[in-house]
């Protein structure tokens, strides 16, 4: 009776062990590195595929002016940004994939009835030498009073850092995506670009060319129709 009972104990604590270790059992990692405004959205797209596959989707901070890119780039495998990336490694290794093309908006404190109201107001925007820089200041300067505001003109690293200027009270306005205003604490949104499609801006997917099955269903993923209508669609 005793050998009966204590192989039954046997059984149970070994069983017990295996439900643990099974539970404790870490979930695989997928790394995406996106442009920080999309950080919000993705991770509210992703949720369901996460559930779906038993996977942890890590997001990280894609930034295209690193020093440290180049030996970053073995562990990128997917990349979401705005910038048109003419480093000559992603050229070589990546494919590049359209995402959503998402519109400008300026934000602040105050609505406004056209861009001319910007006259005598600080304004933040990326700067000139990225997609989304080239975009609104080809679009300003296209205006008559151009030369007034561009002595007014803040030029930050990013996008977020434009939105944050203005929602920490340090600039009157500044021009960011629609997407960026999901993280907006303070501001609203005062103006809305025209539907042009010369004023939007195009978000891509850069994937590298020997990326695994995993990195390629997670593209998939987020090149459906559905999910591409949600991040166009998404506003704070």
């Amino acid at each position: 009776m005793k050998k009966i009972i204590l192989f039954f104990l046997l059984i149970f604590t070994v069983s017990s062990f295996v439900a643990c270790k099974n539970k404790t059992k870490k979930k695989e990692v997928i790394k995406i590195y996106a442009e920080r405004e999309l950080h919000k959205p993705l991770r509210e797209a992703i949720r369901k595929y996460e559930k779906e596959k038993k996977v942890n989707v890590e997001i990280k901070e894609f930034d295209q002016k690193n020093e440290k890119l180049k030996l970053k780039l073995n562990d990128m495998n997917l990349i979401v940004s705005y910038v048109n990336l003419e480093n000559e490694e992603i050229k070589k290794n990546y494919r590049t994939e359209k995402f959503f093309r998402d519109d400008l908006v300026v934000i602040g404190y105050r609505n406004l009835i056209s861009l001319g109201e910007l006259k005598k107001s600080t304004l933040a925007i990326t700067q000139y030498g990225n997609e989304m820089g080239r975009i609104v200041e080809d679009e300003l300067s296209k205006k008559l009073f151009f030369n007034e505001i561009s002595k007014d003109i803040e030029y930050k690293k990013d996008i977020v850092e434009c939105l944050e200027s203005v929602d920490l009270y340090e600039e009157d306005f500044a021009i960011v995506s629609k997407v960026a205003t999901t993280i907006m604490k303070n501001a609203k949104i005062c103006f809305m670009f025209s539907d042009k499609e010369e004023n939007k801006l195009q978000y891509n997917l850069y994937v590298k060319l020997n990326a695994n099955d995993k990195i390629k269903d997670i593209e998939k993923f987020l090149l459906n129709k559905d999910i591409i209508e949600k991040m166009e669609r998404v506003r704070n």
